[in-house]
């Protein structure tokens, strides 16, 4: 789980998921999308998408689930192999369900205090 500001600014959740597939494929070689498609977490409008690549184990299946909220970025995922799929993503599905997400208030840029300089 991750909830981090949006830094690189995308304008739509295509593109925020296209990147994060992007940077997923540097990172682990060549992967292929299986599935891709909207759902909900916590209520936001959300995008699913599954990977599926080769690693010496066997075949490794990522999903992510990724909504975003005044700025902020809100990832979940999961990791696991194809044998233990059908176990892991019910669990990750109750996880999914169970998402909450905290009120954001109106000042949601944090407020600096100028600390005087000590006297030496």
């Amino acid at each position: 789980m991750d909830a981090s500001y949006n830094t690189s600014e995308y304008q739509t959740l295509s593109r925020v998921a296209s990147e994060r597939v992007h940077l997923m494929d540097d990172e682990r070689g060549a992967s292929h999308v299986v599935e891709r498609e909207f759902t909900k977490l916590a209520g936001l409008t959300a995008i699913l998408f599954r990977i599926e690549y080769s690693s010496p184990k066997g075949t490794v299946v990522e999903e992510q689930i990724i909504a975003s909220r005044s700025g902020i970025i809100y990832t979940i995922g999961l990791q696991t192999t194809k044998v233990e799929l059908a176990i892991d993503e019910e669990q990750f599905r109750r996880i999914q369900s169970g998402f909450k997400l905290l009120t954001l208030h109106n000042r949601a840029v944090p407020q600096l205090r100028i600390q005087p300089d000590p006297v030496h």
